[in-house]
């Protein structure tokens, strides 16, 4: 249920009892006075990290801060805990810090203030810059574009779509883009789904908007989530997964808006491997398939800075073997 509260800060969390103190006090210690909730969502701790979430709770009483200890009764999936945590929550906008991360201290107070300048929107999406996977490489700044300010439409759902997505942690959104999604992020099967980044494209195709600023919002040094050392034929399996539930949350015209986006994106390359995927899912029509063998000979045979290039695959397996 919605309050009359501005903020909801959410803290999922999972046996991250040697993390998760600094993480609340990096909350607890923010110079915004306004009222604000702390919703900690455990996900069955089984670490010590229930019993010392609990002592700080008792120990770090503030007059403007009401905390929710939420325990889970068995372990759910990390983007269900999510869930559970939005559900939990009432503010009115809700920033995410996930339990190894930490909100700088004037994070509230600056989000407080791009709201106002926003006009209180309730389809809104605000990110500041981070220390590990800057939104700065997903915006790409090579045509001219501007990164920080207001994105909406083609543009955002483009660089969204090609470059990746937002993190959670970290991130504040307006509880009302997650209307569009059924006031969740939407789940998936494989563990390594990206359903922030799914969810994130349903929301742009409906109406919402990313205000991305050149403020430090919080730190994150390193990522539980990140897929680093995942097999291939894994992460072909886990973006094939995201693109079947793109094709059920999106209408046919958003559909076909997204796969234009992957064929002629904003850095002016088409993204041939999720193409690909796109070809082995079946949701290329004829003359799209036709256009997608055309652009990957091209795609071979170019120069430059095209990571599908033969010269880029030979350099980057010279690379390999050094």
């Amino acid at each position: 249920m919605v309050g009359t509260i501005e903020f909801s800060v959410l803290v999922p969390t999972y046996n991250n009892v040697k993390s998760i103190g600094n993480t609340l006090n990096s909350i607890a210690n923010q110079d915004y006075h306004e009222k604000f909730e702390v919703v900690i969502q455990n996900n069955y701790s089984t670490d010590g990290a229930t019993d010392a979430i609990e002592d700080f709770i008792k120990s770090n009483q503030r007059e403007n801060i009401s905390y929710k200890h939420v325990i889970n009764s068995e372990l759910v999936s990390m983007y269900a805990n999510h869930n559970l945590a939005i559900c939990n929550s009432s503010g009115k906008y809700i920033i995410f810090c996930h339990a190894d991360d930490f909100l700088m201290p004037d994070c509230l107070s600056i989000l407080k203030k791009k709201i106002s300048e926003l006009n209180y929107s309730n389809r809104v999406i605000i990110a500041g810059d981070s220390l590990f996977r800057s939104y700065s490489r997903t915006f790409l700044n090579n045509k001219g574009l501007s990164i920080h300010g207001l994105h909406s439409g083609e543009l955002a759902i483009s660089a969204i779509v090609n470059g990746g997505g937002l993190t959670p942690s970290g991130t504040c959104y307006a509880r009302g883009v997650f209307k569009y999604t059924n006031d969740q992020f939407i789940l998936t099967k494989h563990k390594l789904s990206p359903s922030d980044w799914t969810t994130l494209i349903v929301q742009l195709f409906n109406g919402a908007e990313l205000y991305l600023c050149r403020n430090l919002l919080f730190v994150r040094v390193d990522a539980s989530t990140a897929n680093e050392g995942v097999l291939y034929k894994e992460i072909k399996s886990v973006v094939k997964e995201s693109f079947e539930l793109l094709k059920e949350n999106l209408d046919n015209r958003q559909f076909q808006l997204l796969k234009n986006y992957l064929f002629s994106n904003i850095s002016g390359t088409p993204n041939i491997s999720y193409l690909s995927i796109m070809k082995q899912c079946g949701f290329l029509s004829k003359y799209e398939l036709v256009k997608f063998k055309f652009q990957y000979v091209k795609c071979l045979f170019s120069f430059g800075k095209n990571p599908y290039s033969l010269s880029s695959r030979l350099k980057s397996k010279i690379l390999n073997v050094l």
